[in-house]
């Protein structure tokens, strides 16, 4: 045997291992990551906070998620006595304000967001405030975002009125 050959092979077998290693680290971060994607996908689809504990604290997430996410001021204000509606109706709010934050945060140069929520005797007010400047939700090609959530508010036998105004 030639030891030169022999340390040469070793060597070739230690780099094999140590790619072997790093190939497993690669595969088990992107399973983690995808593990991770598939949590937020169940929870975009069905939001336990939502069935748990209802549409405030939900709506909280969502608020804290897009505060840590885009580095925006955020805030959930409620008036009234908060009460559970609905499972369907919850679901629905829940994705309208989801969609029309997101919207806000996509089409507009704010810097903070504010939901509110009034509660009154057989009515559930919400309205979503982005402060700075916010463009014409209206505007552009694309508006199947707010198709949709006017679909939700149909399904629900609610109303939205939408209006745009400087620095509000």
């Amino acid at each position: 045997f030639n030891l030169q050959t022999l340390h040469k092979g070793r060597h070739m077998a230690d780099s094999r291992m140590i790619g072997e290693e790093q190939l497993f680290y690669d595969i088990f971060s992107i399973l983690d990551d995808v593990n991770k994607r598939n949590r937020e996908i169940i929870y975009d689809i069905s939001p336990t906070i939502l069935e748990e504990f209802g549409l405030e604290i939900a709506i909280n997430k969502i608020l804290d998620r897009l505060k840590y996410a885009y580095s925006l001021r955020t805030r959930l204000e409620s008036s009234g006595e908060f009460r559970r509606l609905k499972p369907k109706t919850e679901l629905m709010l829940y994705r309208v304000v989801q969609e029309l934050v997101t919207n806000a945060i996509k089409y507009s140069e704010g810097w903070m967001l504010v939901v509110s929520l009034k509660w009154e005797d057989a009515q559930l007010t919400v309205k979503i405030s982005q402060f700075d400047r916010i463009n014409n939700l209206h505007q552009g090609k694309n508006n199947h975002g707010l198709s949709s959530v006017q679909n939700r508010i149909k399904t629900i036998n609610a109303s939205i009125r939408m209006n745009s105004t400087y620095g509000e």
